[in-house]
């Protein structure tokens, strides 16, 4: 009789687990390969912030040169006095975007932590620190959430931050057994980062307002910078030069500083060659720095893409439907791929 009611108590359980299962049921394989496509996406999406940003805080610097260079190109200028410092407003605004591409980075490398994490804890490894990461997360992500709200034109609605922590959302796990909590853990993991996907999207179609048209600005002052630069006699092309030889296939041996000196267009024929010389830099420049420009803005527009497929990735992890990776993963990839355009362009400035 006893040994019957041991035999129903241990059926009950068994059933109460089952049901537990039933409940909490998710597909580890599906979200290791969920994870492992936003951990590249993350990272390549880091490294395009950490670029665009580089390109920012020097383009202030650039427009203030740009600027006073044209001042001095101009007879008209002759006192000191009329070669102060720039206004500072404008670097200062590009300076606030800069803030909010770094903490876009800081979000985005903590994205790929958690995703990492997340990975390590659908494969059941015991060093999976997922709640560590995933609280990391919030604050980085909430932190971004903030500098695109400090920038924001009058009008626009704020950026809600991710009001429940990971503390809170981990909290919720209760489990009998470890498996189960495996299971919970991911899918609170999951929660988690569709908050922070969630804020990430919205900030980069902020950024859009104010960042597309900088971006613009940024190619265009580098071009007029090295033409203003050239023409009067203050720099060389070596660099440039030594590209075009290198497309070329031989190697430059003339002094480049001397091949653009005394070039002017109202002079003899060997100044006005010269001077034609110094626009064929210059325009190679332009298209320089406009494939840097293109590459910063291909890597965003596959970013906002990425973003958005792993969130429908996280939706259907969460409904226990089937997600395929691969275009996830394809997206992520062509976020490294515009990353290593823009390298290449930096290389070769």
């Amino acid at each position: 009789m006893g040994v019957s009611r041991s035999m129903s108590k241990f059926a009950a359980l068994c059933a109460v687990l089952a049901v537990l299962a039933a409940c909490t049921q998710v597909d580890k394989e599906a979200a290791i390969k969920l994870a492992d496509a936003g951990k590249t996406a993350a990272t390549n999406g880091a490294a395009e912030a950490a670029a665009a940003r580089a390109a920012f805080v020097a383009g202030g610097e650039r427009s203030a040169a740009l600027q006073l260079l044209g001042r001095a190109a101009a007879p008209v200028y002759t006192r000191q006095a009329e070669f102060d410092p720039p206004d500072q407003a404008a670097n200062k605004r590009r300076l606030k975007i800069a803030a909010v591409l770094k903490q876009r980075e800081a979000s985005l490398a903590s994205l790929a932590a958690t995703y990492g994490e997340m990975a390590a804890l659908a494969s059941a490894d015991p060093g999976a620190n997922v709640r560590k990461a995933a609280a990391d997360l919030v604050d980085k992500t909430n932190g971004l959430a903030a500098a695109v709200n400090a920038l924001a034109l009058p009008g626009l609605p704020v950026i809600p931050l991710i009001a429940k922590t990971a503390g809170a959302v981990f909290g919720e796990v209760a489990a009998l057994y470890a498996e189960e909590r495996q299971r919970q853990e991911i899918l609170a993991t999951n929660e988690i980062i569709r908050d922070a996907l969630n804020v990430l999207r919205e900030s980069l179609k902020r950024e859009r307002i104010y960042v597309a048209a900088i971006r613009q600005e940024v190619a265009v002052a580098r071009e007029s910078l090295a033409n203003a630069a050239l023409n009067q006699g203050l720099v060389d092309q070596s660099a440039a030069v030594a590209r075009i030889a290198e497309l070329a296939g031989f190697a430059p041996v003339k002094d480049t500083t001397a091949a653009v000196a005394g070039a002017r267009i109202d002079g003899d024929s060997e100044q006005k060659r010269r001077q034609r010389l110094v626009w064929a830099l210059a325009g190679f420049e332009k298209f320089r720095a406009m494939a840097k420009a293109d590459a910063v803005a291909d890597a965003n527009a596959a970013l906002e893409k990425a973003l958005e497929k792993l969130d429908a990735g996280h939706i259907s992890l969460a409904e226990r439907q089937p997600f395929g990776a691969n275009e996830a993963l394809a997206l992520a990839m062509s976020i490294k791929e515009a990353v290593e355009r823009i390298r290449a362009a930096e290389e070769g400035q």
